[in-house]
């Protein structure tokens, strides 16, 4: 991977980080460019968080190795053309996203200032090792599936929620608590109940007809509230049954099935 940390060196070393603010990322609808935090402690979090994800981004192995491996089987030569752009100005909640440049590549977008919010109150290591596994999923699937990119901003609805599903069910199943997937407890009753309640959710996203209703969907289907999101819900544990029915194997079988009808699986829990 490459890193672009000219912003946040320039914020850290106190100086002027107005020149930045035409930058193409920040051009994007909702990243528009918000001034930092200027106090002295701010900045030395900012500072700190720097350091860890240089080091993490340096030796990168992303969870379920296993897994990249037979999905993205390019999957090193794909992220080491990815550029991370480690920024302080986005609005909130931008702490991490994927944005393609005008030159057509994706980016991996940063904000170490949102950040700061996290210090002392996780592992921060484990959180970037966590965020970037999942947004380099992002970027691995859309190198690797033709047009899903796109119709991730479709303006057919079931299109849309199809993509957008399947993008985030794999990205969320890969990364899922930064561990391997055979170490987490899927029978947990908490995630169950998550599980439950979005399926019921996605039901109803699939029968909705009027446009205003489809929009509301479409925002709920990827924003808000981790465990509310219920298109990234639908897609992991749909893929979980996946892989505890047939291991990566159905992993691999589901990711050649495609996009094309995944928010309708997901809710008939049929394995192929």
């Amino acid at each position: 991977m490459k890193i672009n940390s000219d912003i946040v060196c320039d914020y850290i070393d106190g100086k002027s980080i107005d020149y930045y603010k035409e930058q193409w990322f920040f051009q994007q609808q909702g990243h528009m460019f918000v001034e930092p935090s200027y106090k002295r402690e701010h900045i030395k979090s900012v500072q700190r968080i720097f350091e860890k994800i240089k080091e993490i981004i340096e030796d990168f192995v992303p969870c379920n190795s296993k897994i990249w491996d037979m999905l993205f089987p390019d999957w090193e030569k794909i992220i080491h053309e990815v550029t991370v752009n480690l920024i302080v100005g986005f609005p909130e909640p931008n702490d991490a996203t994927v944005l393609k440049a005008p030159d057509g590549y994706n980016n991996v977008i940063l904000d170490l200032g949102i950040w700061t919010k996290y210090e002392g109150t996780c592992d921060i290591s484990s959180l970037v090792h966590n965020l970037l596994t999942h947004e380099l999923c992002h970027i691995c699937i859309g190198a690797t599936i033709k047009g899903i990119d796109d119709d991730t901003q479709s303006n057919d609805y079931l299109t849309n929620l199809d993509a957008n599903t399947f993008h985030e069910g794999f990205a969320h199943l890969i990364s899922f608590e930064n561990k391997e997937i055979d170490e987490i407890d899927w029978n947990n009753e908490k995630w169950k109940k998550v599980k439950d309640k979005n399926m019921q959710i996605m039901k109803s996203a699939l029968r909705a007809t009027d446009a205003i209703e489809q929009k509301r969907f479409l925002y709920d289907a990827i924003f808000g509230n981790y465990e509310e999101k219920y298109a990234c819900m639908c897609g992991m544990f749909y893929l979980v049954n996946c892989w505890k029915t047939k291991g990566v194997l159905g992993l691999e079988e589901e990711f050649k099935l495609g996009y094309h009808g995944f928010s309708k699986r997901t809710i008939e829990q049929k394995i192929l």
